[in-house]
């Protein structure tokens, strides 16, 4: 019996073999789906838009004016005319995953999107997300059934039966689209948590953008036929697209999700991240008010490291205006330790065990202060254990025994970092 976990490799093996087979020349199929490939661009003058010139219009700097072209030529080929189109885009000088590139899969997912998809997976430029991405969604929209069962579209490095990231989406997107039957059934049916948690958020996404965020909220109350875990993470999907554009929105609707027997928590978490992405000071001041404690520090920690990675003067600036109060225990550790990376592991150590004692949690202010001094340690061991000998009273046998304890991977990190300020 072939062990599960080769078959996808098997099965992309046949298939590229086919798709060799297309590169010396074979005639692609052509289904209904390319029946209007022919159809003339107005906007372009036709005398641009002939296959045979793609080669020229490809050297064009301008990338709107080239992608502007390629568009008109590929609306204008005949399946026919593929080999032409794919030997200009083989010798164009662009880049991986251009869009030139996304555009002809699309175009080549209409009549063969399964030597499309294979062209995307393998071959050297078009081997990206976003163009594997667009031949799926053209596929599913067109015909989601075969789609699916062709078996393409697990992630071929997973341990269990997943799908890849990027292409579920599209799966989800372009099914939605296409308004065929039997999407709601793919998407229960799924069982690996990863897809189920990015296919309902999809789904969730998608109703909202066609229907609106209140009629989308109103409609989740209504039997889903999904399983409870699936229709959870589905209000869980729609409460957070919805909080990036109207979280006040999402906020209000969580008594009515909570008694309709809907277990929120985590929601407020996700609300506070998409509100996050556009007014964190505001998400945060949201988030104080949050009464219960985990909750709190999950939805403050989630906003803390995205405005941190995004902006972290302005970051910087807000947190030392906010007085003192445990729940903010967690920011100051993570500014802290960015402000330590940031200048290299030789940052005014003193200054940084002094933040660590701000710090009102003891769990929180013990493990900062171990972490500090076991970089100390490693960068200036003189100094730091002359600081631990001048506070021996404040520290406890074993935070200092856990000072001297940095792993082996973290000596190397460190290393690394001193190396690089070498002259």
């Amino acid at each position: 019996m072939i062990n599960q976990r080769i078959q996808p490799y098997l099965l992309f093996l046949s298939l590229a073999l086919g798709l060799a087979a297309c590169d010396r020349g074979s005639e692609p199929t052509v289904s209904p789906a390319a029946s209007d490939s022919s159809a003339p661009v107005a906007s372009v003058d036709p005398a641009l838009v002939d296959a045979n010139s793609l080669g020229e219009v490809l050297l064009i700097s301008d990338p709107l004016e080239r992608i502007e072209r390629v568009a008109a030529i590929l609306r204008n080929s005949a399946p026919d005319q593929l080999q032409i189109i794919k030997r200009a885009l083989d010798r164009a000088p662009l880049d991986r995953g251009d869009l030139e590139y996304v555009l002809f899969a699309q175009w080549w997912a209409r009549f063969n999107p399964q030597k499309a998809f294979l062209y995307s997976s393998f071959e050297l430029r078009p081997e990206h997300g976003r163009v594997a991405a667009a031949v799926v969604r053209t596929w599913t929209a067109a015909d989601p059934t075969t789609a699916i069962e062709s078996g393409l579209f697990f992630n071929r490095f997973a341990n269990t039966k997943s799908y890849s990231t990027e292409l579920l989406d599209a799966i989800v997107v372009g099914w939605f689209e296409s308004g065929k039957p039997g999407l709601e059934g793919f998407l229960g049916n799924l069982t690996d948590t990863s897809d189920v948690t990015r296919g309902m958020r999809t789904y969730a996404r998608m109703r909202v953008l066609r229907d609106g965020a209140q009629e989308t909220l109103e409609w989740t109350r209504e039997p889903s036929g999904f399983p409870a875990a699936h229709h959870r993470l589905l209000l869980a999907g729609a409460l957070t697209i919805i909080a990036h554009q109207d979280p006040q929105m999402a906020i209000e609707w969580l008594p009515t999700a909570e008694a309709d027997g809907i277990d929120i928590r985590t929601f407020r978490m996700r609300i506070a991240g998409s509100w996050a992405h556009h007014d964190p000071p505001q998400a945060l001041e949201w988030i104080s008010t949050i009464e219960d404690e985990d909750e709190r520090d999950k939805a403050s920690r989630r906003v803390g490291m995205s405005w941190l990675n995004s902006d972290r003067e302005a970051f910087a600036k807000w947190l030392g205006e906010q007085g003192r109060a445990d729940w903010l225990d967690y920011l100051h550790l993570i500014s802290t330790r960015t402000d330590v990376y940031q200048a290299g592991f030789r940052p005014d150590w003193n200054h940084v065990m002094q933040r660590a004692d701000n710090l009102i949690d003891a769990e929180q202010r013990r493990s900062q202060r171990i972490w500090t001094l076991q970089r100390w340690l490693h960068v200036e061991p003189e100094n730091a254990e002359a600081w631990i000998d001048a506070h021996r009273d404040e520290l406890s046998d074993n935070e200092i025994a856990s000072a001297h304890e940095i792993s082996i991977g973290e000596k190397q990190r460190l290393d690394k970092a001193l190396a690089r300020q070498q002259p």
